[in-house]
């Protein structure tokens, strides 16, 4: 794809995530700190827009920039993700391996991960509470869930599911790998602390 295209798509999908969302360009701006003009040339891809920008607008869309760059027909009601294609992350050093099981529609209601833990791992000290629910299916080994103070244990095929408002945290309480199937609302997502 030559530039020129590639900047009138970035500009129509942030036209597009703009309107789906019921938004002015001027609340976009302000949500990003960038004047409307900016956010107004980016989507008629009047300007090339820096990484930074891209990352601001991206902020007050509360979406991430590689929404603005996949191409036409990688997105949308329906979304195959090959096993190959699935995204990786590590984190937690290394402890913890994150794949992202599900496709990305163009504004997920949804999303799924794996996640492989070593013998300890955990989501960290700090208690996460935030907007959205989880789903928490037990793979593999034992998990263990904090929910307001009180411990939920899962073993394989056991599954949890609860607010995420509720303070809450999870761990591998035993020294072998397990592995789980967390599935997010996409107000959850955002709060991921691998995101």
């Amino acid at each position: 794809m030559e530039a020129d295209q590639l900047i009138s798509n970035i500009g129509t999908r942030v036209r597009r995530l703009r309107e789906a969302q019921g938004l002015s360009l001027r609340q976009v701006a302000q949500r990003a700190g960038l004047s409307t003009s900016a956010v107004q040339k980016t989507e008629a891809g009047a300007m090339t827009p820096t990484i930074g920008v891209l990352m601001k607008i991206a902020r007050g869309l509360k979406c991430r920039v590689t929404d603005f760059l996949e191409e036409d027909g990688q997105r949308g009601e329906v979304v195959l993700t090959p096993r190959r294609q699935r995204r990786r992350v590590t984190w937690g050093r290394g402890r913890i391996t994150v794949e992202t099981m599900a496709g990305e529609p163009t504004i997920p209601e949804i999303v799924v991960f794996e996640l492989d833990l070593a013998g300890g791992a955990d989501s960290g000290h700090d208690l996460l509470s935030h907007r959205g629910e989880e789903i928490a299916l037990c793979v593999k080994g034992k998990i263990r869930f904090e929910i307001e103070g009180k411990p939920f244990d899962l073993r394989p095929g056991d599954c949890l599911h609860f607010k995420s408002h509720l303070a809450h945290r999870w761990s591998n309480p035993g020294p072998k790998p397990a592995r789980m199937l967390l599935v997010c609302t996409a107000a959850a997502n955002r709060s991921l602390p691998w995101q």
